[in-house]
């Protein structure tokens, strides 16, 4: 099955510094680093540049915090005699306005109909229309990611943090910077 090119092997990334950023945003400021008191750690880290960089080096247990760890980690690489190279025969990219074209796409339309309900708080919508309130969305945080590109070299610590992810899966270079 792994070898077989009639098997689907894909994989949906957001990009990691994306990624990153916007659980910094919500678990990290907004949630005063609630995912991280059980290793003893607390946390008072503002949404800044700054702050991003003095939260990595004060926690360096983020890299294995699920919604901030390179997403290489969670695709089964590390596995004795696993090929991971060649394994993903599709990779999708995560688009905040195109899911539901994306998912459909990447998966020849085979779970268009399980994806198109029983999501959301009344089950009633589909799996890419459902919104969490969450932190990424605010202004505060538009402000945020203005701060980050004006400061280069927080920015090229963060790339360097996810080198296995853009290496591993050829991601196109971080671009957050043009929306900010």
């Amino acid at each position: 099955m792994l070898a077989s090119p009639g098997y689907v092997r894909a994989v949906l990334l957001r990009d990691p510094i994306d990624r990153f950023l916007s659980s910094y945003a919500d678990n990290v400021v907004r949630r005063r680093c609630d995912c991280f008191k059980h290793m003893g750690r607390r946390c008072a880290f503002p949404l800044s540049p700054d702050g991003v960089a003095r939260f990595m080096r004060a926690n360096p247990a983020w890299v294995s915090y699920d919604h901030m760890a390179p997403q290489v980690h969670f695709c089964g690489v590390q596995a004795p005699g696993f090929d991971a190279k060649r394994i993903w025969n599709r990779i999708g990219y995560y688009s905040p306005n195109a899911m539901a074209r994306v998912a459909s796409e990447l998966f020849d339309g085979r779970l268009d109909v399980p994806m198109a309900q029983g999501w959301g708080g009344a089950r009633d919508r589909g799996m890419w229309e459902a919104r969490t309130a969450h932190m990424t969305a605010s202004d505060s945080s538009a402000l945020f990611r203005q701060a980050l590109c004006a400061n280069r070299t927080v920015l090229k610590e963060l790339r360097r943090a996810f080198d296995e992810d853009y290496e591993y899966f050829k991601l196109p270079e971080p671009d957050i910077c043009s929306s900010a």
